[in-house]
């Protein structure tokens, strides 16, 4: 396949990313339950007319807080609004040492940017890996980008997206399954995306979907063994 036509469905995947989040990104909002907080004080007028979950709350009161501190205060060591000062990188949510926050911080992001931007980054990401897991197991190119759609658009994913450690962390879950499939088959880069895949994986923030990645991970890698077994190949010995 030319290279034009193989990265049409990324380009495809990109857009619907956007679609969710488009409000936030081209205008003055930002991704979380800001409206329902603000009206927590009674000055700012009644609740939004519609019903909210209250867990949404985390994304105002906990995530943006701990992506302004990460990101836009430049990494301060101690989140100063928990128990009068704890460090802010034992908390793995902070995700102080995840590659894209790193690259944000450097580049001096506004946390309200940096939120959106990450939120459409990471449904891309997380599209693109279920249309490459899809692609792997054999799937023509269309039901794979509509699988990756499906997805991106899915309640889960959207539900969660405000809490930001959340869509950081299961991005990278299709990836990793991805990568030890190929390391397993001998595929020549195999582990060094396993690596790669699992320390974005692992520094992303939210453990208990990290261990679901892990896993699923050993399921594929468990599958995919059994599979060569059957063949008579053991690619992932040299032989």
């Amino acid at each position: 396949m030319a290279f034009g036509k193989r990265i049409v469905p990324y380009l495809v995947l990109l857009a619907t990313a956007l679609i969710p989040i488009a409000k936030a990104l081209f205008g003055p909002e930002t991704v979380g339950a800001f409206d329902q907080i603000r009206a927590m004080d009674p000055w700012n007028g009644p609740e939004p007319e519609p019903a909210w979950d209250v867990l949404q709350a985390d994304s105002v009161l906990q995530f943006y807080v701990w992506r302004k501190l990460a990101i836009e205060d430049g990494l301060t060591d101690t989140n100063p609004y928990t128990f009068g000062g704890s460090p802010l990188a034992a908390n793995s949510q902070s995700a102080v040492w995840y590659p894209p926050h790193v690259l944000l911080r450097w580049m001096r992001v506004r946390a309200d940017d940096a939120i959106d931007l990450l939120a459409w980054f990471h449904l891309f990401v997380l599209g693109a890996g279920v249309f490459a897991l899809c692609r792997r197991a054999g799937a023509g190119v269309a039901p794979s980008v509509a699988s990756a759609i499906a997805v991106q658009l899915s309640p889960f994913a959207l539900g969660w997206l405000a809490l930001a450690s959340v869509p950081t962390t299961i991005a990278w879950i299709p990836w990793l399954c991805l990568a030890v499939w190929s390391a397993v088959g001998g595929g020549r880069w195999g582990w060094l995306a396993v690596a790669v895949a699992g320390a974005m994986l692992l520094t992303a923030g939210h453990l208990q979907f990290a261990a679901y990645g892990v896993f699923a991970a050993a399921a594929v890698a468990a599958w995919a063994v059994v599979g060569s077994l059957r063949s008579g190949r053991k690619p992932w010995l040299g032989l």
